[in-house]
């Protein structure tokens, strides 16, 4: 997909299948977040889809290439970027984050599958970068009951101001009864769409394990903090499922994605106890997506070294 964008070989043939299938595993969380946070999620993701389509639609109409939207990856783009957002943030805003997804961390390399940064995410960092007070300007949830009168503020940011007496429950943040994304709260149901691509080979379980445990075993690691916390907390779980799992700017590789996540993992808690970003999963990925290629490379040498021993063992 485009946020798992890379269609794999044996997929290729069939692009629109493999997006409608991730459509399908975000449908749950967009039923969860509009029922936390109101119908304005709707109204925000369906921005977000038709800003991104029309995007992409107007690139391959001005470079003269053949028209890409049909395959649904811009559609999946608008969706993630949407859910990665507070609510509330402005349309005109998420419009412009749209923009920068398609236009520089996709279209401008290629399109489907030859990005090597997850658009969502890079739209995501453009906008926490140009608009950090909206970033943060997080909505009061409609089941805020569940947690009283804090529930303003994300369980992260209540952890940054040490503010441990107001944290919520671990249910509630399973259950999404908190402040933050408007799509990334919902755990349950972000772990049932991650499970329904990982049963559909979408995506591999190794990348988003791998990075799930990463970031409990490097908060394990660090005097005072909460594993658990940590793992329920700000974007892992949407991060682990549906930017981690990105086939386009991951590795290919069975060593290479369980590389991935786990210097993913240790770098989003390192970004997240430093305070350079409340939450760090976001850039965290999109660093990684960086030296993905180098990884590639790592794991063919391993490959080729395992390859050679094999036949000198045989001989």
């Amino acid at each position: 997909m485009n946020d798992l964008s890379k269609i794999p070989k044996s997929d290729m043939a069939e692009p629109e299948k493999t997006m409608v299938l991730v459509l399908i595993a975000l449908f749950p969380t967009l039923a969860a977040g509009t029922y936390i946070f109101g119908a304005r999620v709707i109204l925000l993701t369906v921005i977000c889809i038709a800003a991104c389509i029309l995007f992409e639609l107007l690139f391959c109409l001005a470079a003269g290439k053949v028209v890409s939207v049909r395959d649904s990856s811009a559609a999946v783009t608008g969706v993630i970027l949407a859910f990665l957002l507070p609510s509330g943030f402005p349309y005109w805003m998420a419009v412009t984050g749209c923009f920068f997804a398609i236009f520089a961390a996709k279209m401008i390399f290629g399109g489907l599958g030859q990005n090597f940064v997850n658009p969502a995410a890079a739209g995501y960092a453009f906008l926490t970068v140009c608009f950090p007070e909206y970033i943060n300007s997080l909505s009061f949830p409609n089941v805020a009951s569940a947690t009283g009168d804090i529930a303003a503020q994300s369980p992260l940011m209540l952890w940054a101001l040490g503010k441990a007496e107001e944290m919520p429950t671990y249910i509630e943040m399973f259950l999404g009864f908190i402040s933050g994304g408007a799509g990334s709260v919902c755990l349950l149901t972000i772990m049932i769409g991650g499970i329904f691509l990982i049963w559909k080979k979408v995506i591999s379980p190794l990348m988003p394990v791998a990075f799930l445990l990463a970031v409990v075993g490097t908060a394990l690691l660090i005097p005072g903090e909460d594993p658990l916390f940590h793992l329920l907390a700000g974007s892992t779980f949407i991060g682990a499922f549906f930017l981690a799992g990105d086939s386009s700017t991951t590795p290919a590789g069975k060593t290479g994605k369980i590389v991935f996540g786990i210097f993913a993992g240790v770098l989003a808690m390192g970004i997240r106890m430093s305070g350079m970003n409340i939450d760090g999963v976001i850039f965290a990925i999109l660093l990684m997506n960086m030296i993905t290629p180098y990884i590639d490379i790592m794991d063919k040498r391993i490959e080729k070294l395992a390859s050679q021993r094999k036949k000198g063992d045989a001989i």
